[in-house]
């Protein structure tokens, strides 16, 4: 089952690019979105969980739609227009503030000691390097991202 709404948010991401980017980037960035929407409304972006996989987290949706590319320039399956008001200042300010970092840089950011994570790849005795499709619970992103806020 897709979640509409996290490939309507990788549409928008898209939209602030002119040209194409990594398929890891564009997890990260709208993984980074649904946190800081959980952080500022309360509210997820998203519905479907992300998960935690080797390279940080991953929603099965999105890797749906972009699993036999490097880079993506378009989502066909996400309509931008149906992202929230509050969504798209979200993704906007999460695009200027990472958006000049590549995808081996934001996953090492979401893979920070405490981040949301690397909490559920300990609770579940992962190594870095183990595949997994642990879900990353929201209670979880909210609660470390509301943190980030009061640093």
């Amino acid at each position: 089952m897709s979640d509409q709404a996290v490939l309507d948010a990788a549409s928008y991401v898209l939209q602030k690019f002119e040209e194409p980017i990594s398929t890891m980037k564009l997890q990260k960035l709208v993984f980074l979105s649904h946190a800081w929407h959980l952080a500022f409304t309360d509210e997820p972006l998203v519905s479907e969980a992300f998960e935690a996989w080797r390279y940080g987290p991953v929603s099965r949706s999105l890797y749906r739609q972009h699993r036999q590319e490097r880079e993506v320039n378009a989502i066909d399956a996400g309509d931008p227009t149906r992202l929230s008001a509050k969504g798209k200042i979200i993704v906007d300010a999460v695009v200027k503030n990472y958006g000049a970092l590549g995808g081996i840089d934001l996953s090492d950011l979401t893979h920070k000691a405490g981040s949301p994570w690397h909490t559920v790849r300990i609770r579940n005795n992962l190594s870095r390097d183990d595949s997994s499709r642990e879900l990353i619970p929201d209670d979880l992103i909210k609660e470390y991202y509301k943190k980030e806020l009061q640093l």
